[in-house]
């Protein structure tokens, strides 16, 4: 198993089949493999389900209603507890199938303000301020 996470009465968890690792990379890069499979143990039923297979990992929301787990390297949104739609899987991104479209993800990434840091921490002048 590699990810176990709770939600109301209900077990999700991750199983992945066992393998060697002589035909391993261990250089990062690449799509991340998806080989692991998303099942659903049910307290009241006693019984485990398989929600979805070839997923790469998962996660849940805070409130514990939404899931959302990564395919390699697609990321899909679905309603934790409950087996997505197969038929909606197979379309494009959209509410309806619930893919996330990432090339459509901007992401603003702002650099540090240094202007502080070079005057106090370069300033020959300023060194005595410590």
């Amino acid at each position: 198993y590699q990810q176990i996470e709770g939600i109301k009465r209900k077990t999700l968890f991750t199983s992945v089949p066992v393998e060697g690792s002589l035909t391993h990379t261990w250089f990062p890069g690449g799509e991340p493999p998806a080989k692991a499979t998303l099942e659903m143990f049910d307290f009241d039923t006693g019984k485990a389900e398989i929600v979805v297979k070839d997923i790469t990992d998962f996660q849940l929301s805070g409130d514990r209603k939404t899931l959302v787990y990564r395919a390699g390297n697609r990321l899909r949104v679905v309603k934790a507890g409950e087996k997505p739609d197969e038929n909606a899987a197979k379309e494009g991104p959209g509410r309806k199938s619930g893919w996330v479209d990432l090339k459509r993800v901007r992401i603003c990434i702002e650099p540090p303000n240094e202007s502080v840091e070079k005057v106090y921490f370069k300033n020959p002048l300023s060194a005595n301020l410590h």
